[in-house]
């Protein structure tokens, strides 16, 4: 199941989800959700057909409400609740929040830099390295790795350069990437603010 952002497009998608759960949205409050939250509003795709659905509406930076939990029953069993959950949950710390603030305090033609942890990477041993991080960094808050999709939003509104967001070693927009074609589980990538 792949998920991504749930859409005013996806409304019909979606209440057919309540309404095969007996539960009473309307349409509007759907759209209220997906109008007041849209960073917040999630949905899980098989196929490119939406089979479930979760949402975190955000009322302050420590208070959020996790809801809209569905999955359509020709789906059920096969994990997609907690797929769906587990993202929610990862994104309940709102990282593209916090970014997104830093960005707008810059001056127009200003660049971020980031680099981001990937579980994208076909490579035995990402958990342990993650947990070596974590035990190395002696932080509360265990580092997430991303897939692509999600840590490219980092870029969202911003001009990315070439190569883009690409692994580490690869991004040399001045010459032969170092370690190229060596699999790491590190992305990074470089973008003006417009």
């Amino acid at each position: 199941m792949e998920i991504d952002r749930l859409t005013p497009a996806d409304i019909p998608a979606a209440l057919r989800l309540s309404t095969q759960a007996g539960w009473n949205q309307l349409e509007a409050d759907w759209r209220r959700l997906i109008g007041l939250w849209p960073d917040g509003c999630f949905a899980g795709r098989v196929d490119g057909h939406l089979v479930a659905t979760a949402t975190l509406a955000t009322y302050r930076p420590s208070t959020a409400w996790v809801g809209m939990v569905l999955v359509d029953e020709s789906q059920r069993g096969q994990g997609y609740g907690g797929a769906i959950m587990d993202h929610v949950i990862a994104e309940a710390d709102r990282p593209h929040v916090h970014v997104r603030t830093l960005v707008e305090a810059l001056a127009p033609g200003s660049y971020m830099a980031l680099s981001h942890l990937t579980d994208d990477v076909d490579e035995p041993g990402m958990t342990e390295v993650a947990s070596r991080l974590e035990a190395s960094m002696g932080t509360t808050y265990p580092p997430a790795l991303r897939c692509r999709a999600d840590v490219l939003r980092f870029f969202d509104g911003l001009d990315l350069l070439e190569p883009g967001l690409v692994p580490a070693p690869e991004w040399r927009p001045d010459g032969e990437p170092d370690g190229a074609g060596r699999h790491t589980p590190l992305l990074a990538g470089v973008a003006r603010k417009p």
